[in-house]
């Protein structure tokens, strides 16, 4: 049997199921920068950020097509939205999940401490590979400002939500419900607008 934990090239993001996910995270994201915006001309999603103020440029990730980014309200990030998504293995996906996981604790947080880190992980529980992600990322719930485990909400720290995807459930609403609740807990109002979207 195959280590579970070698990645092939892209084939978790890229395969079918990777694909339904990039999208139903698109759809609830924008959908959501759309509802807020109506009374919150300051709300936005930014899913492309410019790098010349962040050591070494944020070209070492990119989550533009992935439904991911970053959640603004009056300048200020309230919510970074992330994903992890396998069907074939996990190294990469890891890696690049610790990038963004740096620039949280190292910019966004420090702009905003209530900001959250809200990762979805996707993976087959079957194979493996949902287990050796969750390991994978477990190291971020031992800092002190995650006083909570993984399917929990946690306002200013991580909260990180795994699904089996053998199970094959539509999971659109309870990530709706999950991206709604984080930002209403962390929402900000007249501070210093955030210099680095200028």
């Amino acid at each position: 049997m195959n280590n579970p934990c070698l990645n092939i090239g892209h084939a978790g993001a890229s395969g079918v199921v990777g694909q339904k996910q990039i999208k139903s995270l698109l759809d609830v994201t924008t959908h959501i920068e759309d509802y807020f915006q109506q009374s919150d001309v300051s709300f936005r999603c930014e899913r492309n950020p410019k790098g010349s103020l962040v050591p070494g440029g944020v070209g070492v990730f990119q989550f533009k097509r992935a439904g991911e980014g970053i959640f603004y309200s009056n300048g200020l990030p309230v919510l970074f939205v992330t994903r992890l998504s396998s069907e074939n293995g996990c190294d990469a996906n890891i890696g690049k999940w610790y990038r963004k996981q740096w620039y949280y604790e190292n910019y966004l947080r420090k702009l905003n401490p209530d900001c959250t880190h809200l990762t979805f992980i996707h993976a087959s529980e079957q194979t493996g590979i949902l287990n050796t992600l969750i390991a994978g990322v477990s190291m971020v719930m031992a800092q002190d400002f995650n006083q909570h485990t993984f399917n929990t909400h946690n306002k200013g720290g991580n909260a990180i939500f795994y699904y089996d995807t053998d199970k094959e459930n539509d999971t659109w609403y309870d990530i709706y419900e999950k991206v709604m609740a984080s930002i209403l807990t962390s929402k900000v109002k007249n501070k210093t607008p955030d210099l680095f979207t200028q």
